[in-house]
């Protein structure tokens, strides 16, 4: 798909489809004469001579699904890039950087990335503690920081409260406050309009559960405040997780007791995936769905023996399906170069690098004071859907007033023509099939119940 404006969209300059591109990393990158580089090596892709390249320095966490999304989005799009002759004739240079979720070890990483290795860009980054904190010193470093993995709302809420410190930071990433809003639209159109209506759920009683990180306070705010409005009763405040807990049971007996017919879980951390092993064992009578993100991952399912069945969870595109008209050729590159699917880092970060791309060679510089008013006039039709950015006053009062009190300028837009997240729902042999919105459900398929439900 072609944008008229020729601003919207990755292209490729023999005119064949990405699908075309289906190669390994090792065929790509020796096609590229880069064979010997492996994928630990922190510096993946290296300018072949010519021009200055464009360092980019990838933050993530290198141990954990979101990090390896991460990186692996960053390369693929690289590797496009570069194949196609780099942004202007000048090559794009990754360097990645290992976050390990902590804000000390993340500022050192960045130091060394525009300090020492002389990074123009930055882009990645999970945990929201960690983003806070390297969001908090960004003016120090003065160069752009394009968030693809933390949905925190205080970062772009910084650039708000002083545009000149905090101008360098960016969001393509959904902010926390639209994932709210997404589960509230979900609720009110899937939960209650069909689930409800029709008596397929037992009755109206919903918990909430969040594990006890700050990215999870707006959503569970929202969900706390919005709810009762839709008809739902809540069975109790929001149930509050701790990161590293072990014993689920006491929690789902809660849920259980109250006699929930539905939990929204708002999960990003791996340590809460027991809690989905546990519901399946002990076939406690609710339905989750919500936020579940080591989900977005099908080896998770597989990795707990297949006891994900049933459950469902927010994606931003719902596996191998289409979005935009981008969607499916990017997840088939992506499988035939890293011979696993795609997490929503993978796909946020793939954009990201294409965008940016974009948005250099409009301003002709990789300069700060350039370069951001070009990312500002970002309009990308991606593997996630079509990505702008927040940036009149006007529209974020509105956007505040009436959707999401979280927004900030530079966080990217929401809803149906940009990036509107889906629910899939697992199926036995850890299959997902997309359940809302309705015009993008799995054909020949409706919502079920767990068995023990029924």
């Amino acid at each position: 798909m072609t944008n008229e404006t020729g601003r919207l969209g990755p292209s490729r300059s023999d005119g064949k489809p990405a699908s075309a591109m289906a190669l390994t990393r090792r065929e790509f990158l020796k096609g590229l004469g880069l064979a010997t580089l492996a994928l630990g090596n922190p510096e993946l892709l290296l300018a072949g001579g010519g021009e200055e390249p464009i360092t980019i320095g990838v933050l993530g966490p290198e141990r954990i699904f979101v990090g390896e999304g991460i990186k692996n989005g960053a390369v693929l799009a690289a590797e496009e890039i570069n194949a196609a002759g780099g942004v202007d004739g000048r090559e794009i240079r990754l360097i990645f950087r290992d976050t390990k979720m902590d804000p000390a070890t993340a500022i050192q990483a960045v130091q060394d990335l525009v300090i020492s290795q002389r990074a123009q860009v930055l882009v990645g980054l999970f945990r929201s503690e960690v983003v806070v904190s390297i969001s908090q010193q960004i003016f120090r470093f003065g160069v752009p920081l394009l968030i693809t993995g933390a949905t925190e709302p205080a970062p772009t809420n910084m650039v708000a409260q002083n545009y000149e410190n905090f101008k360098y930071i960016f969001r393509t990433m959904l902010n926390g406050g639209f994932l709210g809003a997404n589960l509230l639209e979900f609720s009110a159109s899937f939960l209650a309009g069909d689930l409800l209506a029709s008596g397929k759920l037992p009755n109206n009683k919903v918990a909430v559960v969040a594990e006890d990180l700050i990215w999870t306070v707006p959503i569970a705010d929202l969900l706390e405040g919005k709810l009762p409005q839709m008809g739902f009763e809540l069975i109790a405040e929001p149930i509050r997780i701790a990161v590293g807990t072990t014993d689920f049971k006491p929690i789902l007996n809660e849920i259980a007791k109250g006699g929930a017919a539905v939990t929204l879980t708002v999960f990003s951390d791996p340590t809460m995936v027991p809690f989905v092993a546990t519901w399946a064992q002990m076939e406690v009578k609710t339905a989750p769905f919500g936020i579940n993100a080591p989900f977005n991952d099908p080896g998770t399912c597989r990795a707990i023996g297949g006891l994900a069945a049933w459950l469902a969870e927010m994606e931003v595109t719902g596996g191998r399906a289409e979005i935009l008209g981008k969607t499916i050729p990017f997840f088939d590159a992506y499988l035939a170069a890293f011979q696993k699917e795609p997490v929503y880092t993978s796909f946020v970060t793939y954009d990201t690098i294409h965008l940016l791309a974009e948005a250099i060679s409009r301003a002709g510089t990789t300069t700060a004071d350039e370069l951001i008013p070009a990312l500002e006039g970002t309009d990308w039709l991606g593997a996630s859907g079509r990505i702008q950015f927040y940036t009149d006053p006007e529209e974020i009062a509105q956007v505040r007033a009436t959707l999401n009190p979280y927004v900030g300028p530079h966080d990217s837009k929401y809803g149906r023509e940009f990036i509107y997240p889906v629910q899939v729902q697992f199926v036995p042999g850890c299959e997902k099939k997309v359940i809302w919105p309705e015009d993008r459900r799995s054909p020949d398929y409706e919502y079920q119940l767990p068995p023990w439900m029924a």
